[in-house]
Formats: C-alpha cells, structure tokens, sequence
C-alpha cells in the first residue's frame, strides 16, 4: 500500500493478476499462485497491520470486503490496526 500503481485501462486487480500470471512460465506461476493463496488465507485468519491512513482508504473503497478488529498489531511499532478479510 506504499506504492502507487495504477491498473491499465480495462483492468480489475484481479483481471490484471490473472493476465500477469498467464504470462509466466507454469511452474513460476504455480509458485506465485501458492504464495497468492497462503497470503490470503493469512488474512482471512489473523489479518494484517495497516497504517490509520490506508485503513481509511480500505474503510471508504472496500468495507463489505474488510473487518477491521480495532486492535492494535503486536508486531513492528505497534501503531497498526489489524485488518481481516471477510470470506467474500
């Protein structure tokens, strides 16, 4: 979330991450779609910490996709709140 990237025109993230993946060789793409999964199942589970200014952005964009637990991360500084994803 500290990098601005911007879609190309006629592109969901999830389109644009399907075509990425198309374009990799099988066994490279496999790999990543492991890395994709265990990542969100991670934040299906615990969540993630994410600065107050994204939580904002994630609250406004995305709220029937999100859970925000209110909580604090123990990891790092401890000034992020934990972030889950809904089972969507």
């Amino acid at each position: 979330m500290n990098s601005a990237y911007s879609l190309p025109k006629n592109h969901t993230w999830k389109s644009f991450t399907k075509f990425l993946l198309k374009t990799l060789p099988v066994e490279t793409a496999n790999t990543y779609k492991h890395k994709f999964i265990k990542f969100i199942k991670y934040w299906h589970r615990i969540g993630c910490p994410v600065a107050a200014e994204d939580v904002k952005i994630l609250g406004n964009k995305y709220a029937k996709y999100i859970i925000n637990t209110h909580k604090y991360s123990n990891r790092g500084t401890r000034d992020k709140e934990v972030i889950k994803l809904k089972n969507c």
